[in-house]
């Protein structure tokens, strides 16, 4: 029943999408081909990823979390604070919204209200708009009070090594929606004062997957590795893509 339903809003939502799209697609090819932008990735994939899997700092606190957002700022506290300001296409955000649905939306507080939508499009994102970076960006669940995939479920954050030279790591530990077998196991990482974003995989699978970086708008600029693909494989446990910005 609960994944009928899913299956049910996912397709009423992907149609007003598609409608919403297409009179958009005009205005925003027009928008890529012809804007200065400020920069440009490329993407790098290896199989020489580590996934840490954290186990402390959960933004996560509620049993079942579903569809939900979680604001940092480098004067938050606890969880909730952000070790150094995250940089992106030559951006510097001090404040971000991390979503329980594998992406972070850079420069959003709680007074602008981040978003929580699961039903993932292609980039440049028409539902979220704004640069952001999507590591597995799906319908994803965290169930806190599950103790049988092997590894605590939830949303984390990490900071490694000391400043000038540290890196932050949100992890999202769960499974997907629509399909409960399916581990997600996927992570952002952040180096100080790099433009450049890793994401990490410890687990193999995917769904309607979205996977890779975009700017502000205008311009729209974005640089994708999966586009809402309906790949059941489309990352792998050990993988990593950098997206390493060259101008």
């Amino acid at each position: 029943m609960v994944q009928f339903a899913a299956q049910s809003r996912r397709t009423t939502r992907r149609a007003l999408i598609s409608s919403f799209i297409a009179a958009l697609v005009v205005v925003l090819t027009a928008t890529n081909s012809s804007a200065a932008g400020p920069g440009n990735y490329r993407i790098v994939p290896s199989r020489d990823g580590h996934f840490l899997t954290l186990t402390q700092n959960n933004l996560a606190t509620t049993p079942d979390t579903d569809d939900e957002v979680f604001y940092l700022s480098t004067s938050g506290s606890g969880a909730n604070r952000l070790p150094f300001a995250l940089r992106l296409y030559n951006g510097v955000f001090r404040n971000v919204a991390v979503s329980s649905n594998g992406n972070i939306q850079l420069g959003v507080t709680e007074t602008d209200g981040g978003s929580d939508e699961w039903d993932s499009d292609c980039l440049y994102s028409a539902t979220i708009i704004g640069p952001a970076v999507f590591p597995l960006w799906d319908d994803l669940r965290f169930d806190l009070t599950d103790t049988t995939r092997g590894y605590p479920e939830g949303i984390f954050v990490k900071t490694l090594g000391s400043a000038p030279h540290r890196t932050f790591i949100v992890s999202w530990q769960g499974f997907l929606f629509d399909a409960p077998t399916v581990d997600v196991k996927a992570q952002a990482v952040f180096r100080e004062g790099s433009l450049n974003v890793t994401f990490v995989y410890g687990a193999d699978g995917g769904n309607l997957e979205t996977i890779g970086v975009q700017s502000s708008s205008p311009p729209t600029r974005f640089k994708q590795w999966s586009c809402d693909s309906g790949s059941n494989m489309a990352v792998r446990r050990g993988g990593q893509l950098t997206f390493v910005h060259v101008n």
